[in-house]
This record gives structure tokens, C-alpha cells and sequence, in this order.
């Protein structure tokens, strides 16, 4: 409830367009019961939420300290196990009307979408609780309904994919610039070797960041 208050306040008295909110928080995914006020809120006022991954992902204290594998794995990771098991545990399911939008192209989650397809059409007759997938159509169905993505990764095979998967409707241009020093042309010559309609083109660039985040441009 905490969360919900602060998030009510930064709109009403910060002008925030949206709430960041990282894929874990110490330790914990978050689609377990305890940040269903906040989802609910989220998706009853339509209130746009961007997910990122946290600093120190989850499993970082398992040799992710050579080679900035924290960075270049682990956050992805952390991204596509957040996303995975909120579309598994049946969330999009209690909230439908939840809208997402995910870092790095949903971080590892693409890649593995086939995986967590073929889980659910297996059925978990006869496993535990604990592993028992609870999401009522097919896990990969909740892309294009529930989750949007940015276009952050610097590599053009998987913004490409991207744009294949949840449609150019739901995609934005992004970067990571600032934080990453690293000049944006990259990315937009990335979009823009895509071979996309002109209209797409622009919906990737500002239109479709312009509608999520309510920018009124």
C-alpha cells in the first residue's frame, strides 16, 4: 500500500508520466501477493509502468562478479525470470488491463518464450503446488496483450525479433543514453535498417511512447 501512496503522489504532485520499477527488489520476484495492491492500482488507473532490472540482479553473488557478467547476464536475466513468472503465475490473468513496458527488448525473455509455450501445453498433472503454472492461455498470447518493450540491446537481430513478436505497435525507441555513454545514432540506424514503414518507423520513434506514457504530443 506504501508502494500505491508514493506512486499516487509522484503523479499528482511531481507530474510523473510513469512509475520505474525494478524486476526484483532484495531478493524477490514481484508477482507474489504481497505487491498485488500495487498491481491492481496499476491497472485499475491505467498508470504506466516501465520495468527495469535492479543493480544486483538475483544470483548475482554466483560468480557474476567477472567479466560484468552481472551487467550483461544477470540483468537480463533477472528481467526474464520477473516477466516469466508473472505471466505463469496467472497476474495478467487477475489484472487484465495491466499494461507493461520492459526494458531491453524484455531482457532474456524472448528467447525463452517457445520454452515457457511448451510448459503450459505439457500440464503440470501430478507436480507439486509450488511448480503448478496457473496463467489461463498460452504464456506467450500475454505479449501482445499485456507487455510492451523498448528497443535497447545494440543488437540488430533481436530488435528485429522484437518488432516480429509484439508488432510495431508495441515498441519504443530507446537507448539507455546517459547512463550509457554510448551515442544513440547506434540505435536509431538500428530502427532504421529494419526496412520499416515510414508509419512504423514513426510509431517506434515517438508515437507509441507518446500514447503509453499519456504525453500528449
Amino acid at each position: 500500500q506504501g508502494c500505491v501512496a508514493e506512486s499516487e503522489r509522484a503523479m499528482r504532485e511531481y507530474g510523473f508520466k510513469g512509475i520505474c520499477c525494478t524486476t526484483s527488489w532484495h531478493g524477490a520476484f514481484i508477482d507474489n501477493e504481497a505487491a498485488y495492491p500495487f498491481w491492481e492500482w496499476a491497472a485499475g488507473t491505467g498508470a504506466p509502468i516501465f520495468l527495469h532490472p535492479p543493480r544486483v540482479p538475483i544470483g548475482a553473488d554466483q560468480q557474476m562478479d567477472q567479466y560484468k557478467l552481472d551487467e550483461l547476464v544477470g540483468r537480463p536475466f533477472d528481467t526474464a525470470m520477473s516477466v516469466a513468472r508473472m505471466i505463469l503465475s496467472g497476474l495478467f490473468d487477475r489484472f487484465p488491463k495491466l499494461q507493461l513496458c520492459v526494458a531491453h527488448m524484455g531482457g532474456g525473455l524472448l528467447p525463452v518464450m517457445g520454452r515457457l509455450d511448451f510448459g503450459w501445453r505439457l500440464g503440470c498433472e501430478g507436480m507439486p503446488e509450488r511448480a503448478q503454472i496457473k496463467c489461463k492461455e498460452l504464456p506467450s498470447s500475454y505479449l501482445k496483450r499485456n507487455i510492451h518493450v523498448d528497443t535497447m540491446g545494440f543488437w540488430g537481430p533481436h530488435v528485429r525479433e522484437a518488432l516480429e513478436v509484439f508488432g510495431p505497435d508495441r515498441v519504443m525507441f530507446g537507448t539507455d543514453y546517459g547512463p550509457v555513454p554510448l551515442d544513440p545514432r547506434e540505435h536509431i540506424d538500428m530502427v532504421k535498417s529494419m526496412g520499416l514503414s515510414p508509419a512504423d518507423e514513426e510509431k517506434v520513434f515517438w508515437r507509441n511512447a507518446n500514447t503509453f506514457f499519456k504525453l500528449g504530443l
